[in-house]
């Protein structure tokens, strides 16, 4: 067995102060920090309802949009996110409309009795009139209370089960959202 053996010494630097090593941060203070950058993370499943409001004229009757609208899905929910607890989750996104390319964009806010935070969720490059993609980016833009440090960003995987049952004004269904 090979052993090794390491003599150290110590040198005289003259009257320079050097910095040390033996300085203490509190355990609490240790703990929440560790614990913040643990949990700074938007992760988990969202399940929820969306629906896609019909267009209404000023007399309430249907109509179909033209030009270069995309069409805007709802959405909310009530889940339970590792880290974050019980929120509410609402927002919405809106398909590129008929022109070239264009991504599908929207906002979703979770709410929660600790904070509010709103990501920013943007698709990929499509050409116009593309049906709402299933996989997006996000980034935090704003948040409060607990979560005002919070600078995450990541990406989304959205799944839609429509439901063409009444009432017939709109278009809606269920959702599962994967974020990581």
């Amino acid at each position: 067995m090979f052993r090794s053996t390491l003599l150290l010494s110590l040198e005289v630097l003259g009257e320079r102060t050097l910095p040390s090593s033996t300085g203490t941060i509190p355990t609490e203070s240790l703990a929440s920090i560790i614990h913040q950058q643990h949990w700074m993370k938007l992760s988990g499943t969202v399940l929820g309802d969306y629906s896609i409001p019909a267009p209404v004229t000023a007399t309430g009757t249907n109509f179909q949009f033209t030009g270069d609208a995309g069409t805007t899905y709802q959405f909310t929910a009530t889940p339970r996110l590792p880290h974050l607890g019980n929120v509410t989750v609402s927002g919405n996104i809106t398909t590129k409309g008929t022109t070239t390319y264009g991504h599908a964009t929207g906002q979703m806010t979770f709410t929660s009795a600790q904070g509010q935070m709103t990501i920013e969720v943007n698709g990929p490059l499509q050409k116009g009139g593309a049906h709402l993609p299933g996989h997006f980016t996000y980034q935090v833009i704003s948040a409060t209370g607990t979560y005002a440090s919070l600078k995450d960003h990541g990406n989304i995987n959205l799944f839609l089960a429509s439901s063409h049952a009444p009432p017939a004004d709109l278009q809606h269904g269920h959702f599962w959202m994967l974020l990581s």
